[in-house]
């Protein structure tokens, strides 16, 4: 990871050398807007003429607000629960309830606080409907720098990409804001990263910047929640997966049978 983040660093001096950045500001601490896109896989519903024609009408994906925090070595990532963020059109809540039918149980992000200084992080993750707090150290996060470039709010981002399992991650991140923070728990880059994608498709996105320093208190981590390792929460996910898929398969069964009267 350190010959990576090296590779990125030299190319940073580069752009910066070259022209192709501005220099770098001092920053102590901002507020970044995010919209985070969740998408919708309509073929749990099978592939019949009528789930098609019922699909096409609803929408693509959910958009949810988020906002990340940051202040010297910590930072919060949470939702943006504010009036305008916190309601779903809907259409957008026909799907999600139909989608926690057909889906088995899937953990959810919903807040991330890290401290560098004390090289901690604590994920606040949702599964159904109970939340968990998972605190470890921070990932070390193998990012490869890219040559690629985008504009992300006025800023000139560069690209870094990792591998999680089959997933193909990149993040756009700014030199122009040197701090190593990120949305949700993606973070570790020599800037702010305003962007990331998963195989190629946009899922977080930055949709305003300002370096104005939160209050101190605006960045605390949540205390709501059973405290749990990673490892015991994997192992609770997989257990209510499984539950999920036996019940789905004797319904099936069941199903099957009263047909057959």
């Amino acid at each position: 990871m350190k010959k990576a983040i090296l590779r990125i660093q030299v190319l940073i001096v580069s752009f910066i050398l070259t022209g192709s950045l501005s220099f770098a500001q001092e920053v102590t601490g901002g507020t970044v807007q995010y919209e985070q896109y969740t998408k919708f896989d309509y073929s749990v519903f099978g592939d019949g003429q009528i789930v098609k024609e019922w699909a096409a009408t609803m929408p693509r994906d959910k958009k949810s607000a988020y906002k990340l925090s940051f202040r010297a070595h910590k930072s919060l990532y949470e939702q943006d629960m504010s009036e305008k963020n916190a309601s779903l059109d809907e259409k957008t809540m026909i799907v999600m309830e139909k989608m926690a039918y057909v889906q088995p149980p899937n953990p959810v992000i919903k807040e991330v606080y890290i401290d560098f200084e004390k090289n901690r992080q604590i994920v606040q993750v949702e599964l159904m409907t109970r939340y968990f707090l998972i605190e470890d150290e921070i990932e070390n996060q193998a990012w490869k720098p890219g040559t690629n470039q985008r504009k992300i709010q006025g800023y000139v981002c560069m690209d870094a990409t990792m591998k999680r399992g089959e997933e193909t991650i990149t993040a756009w991140f700014t030199p122009n804001i040197p701090v190593s923070f990120g949305p949700k728990n993606y973070g570790g880059l020599p800037g702010l990263i305003l962007a990331v994608d998963i195989k190629g498709e946009n899922v977080l996105l930055a949709t305003s910047v300002d370096l104005s320093p939160p209050s101190e208190d605006s960045i605390v981590r949540s205390i709501d929640g059973r405290k749990v390792t990673q490892e015991a929460f994997d192992k609770l996910v997989a257990e209510k997966v499984k539950e999920y898929k036996e019940n789905q398969k004797s319904k099936s069964k069941a199903k099957g049978n009263n047909e057959k009267f």
